[in-house]
């Protein structure tokens, strides 16, 4: 980790990197062992409103971003966070920003082509001041559960992304949405193939969905 960008310090676990107000903090690494290995509750004091950027690479491992950013009040934007794998390992970008309640952007893209199972499941579940996704969902084959809840009480969200999934598997889209109030229209569902519960409760509780 470095404090300037240019002089990095090996970081030991537990260690915290205190910022305050403009300052910043930079990490690097050359793997992602799995959950819990980089959490931002874990390495940063933020007591203050912060934003994250950068490239996270390495999604195709299981379990290798979930939870990084669970419950971290503070974070308010991430639309400069480029998570930029095509291909995905399970679970990992579950629960990534579950419960970031003052988070009012997404990365600007989700470019994944190929899912697996869970990959993308709570990952900004009740993120309650979130007000648009990303506009597109480009993955054509949707693994077991992949969108489960992904959005599930983003209740200020007005605009959903398209998705493009064709290939459907079991729960892959269930509950999405489910408890986005402030929904006003669903995107397209072009699948002639479903898969069981594959959309099930994806709406629930979309109390402003008109069309």
């Amino acid at each position: 980790y470095s404090t300037d960008g240019e002089s990095f310090n090996n970081y030991t676990a537990e260690t915290e990197v205190p910022i305050g107000v403009g300052d910043k903090v930079y990490f690097k690494w050359s793997d992602v062992i799995g959950k819990y290995s980089i959490s931002a509750n874990n390495i940063v004091n933020s007591n203050v409103k912060y934003k994250v950027y950068g490239e996270l690479k390495k999604g195709n491992d299981s379990e290798s971003y979930c939870y990084m950013f669970i419950h971290e009040s503070n974070l308010i934007d991430a639309s400069q966070l480029k998570l930029t794998s095509t291909i995905l390992g399970s679970k990992c970008y579950q629960a990534m920003f579950h419960s970031c309640t003052n988070l009012k952007s997404t990365p600007a893209t989700l470019p994944a082509t190929t899912t697996a199972g869970s990959c993308y499941a709570y990952m900004f579940y009740n993120c309650s001041s979130l007000t648009q996704a990303v506009d597109i969902l480009p993955a054509t084959t949707l693994h077991g559960s992949c969108y489960y809840s992904m959005f599930g009480n983003c209740s200020s969200l007005t605009q959903a992304p398209a998705i493009y999934g064709m290939n459907l598997n079991y729960r892959c889209c269930s509950h999405m949405f489910s408890g986005c109030k402030a929904l006003t229209q669903a995107p397209a569902l072009n699948s002639m193939n479903l898969a069981e519960e594959c959309y099930l409760q994806m709406f629930y509780n979309c109390s402003s969905l008109t069309q």
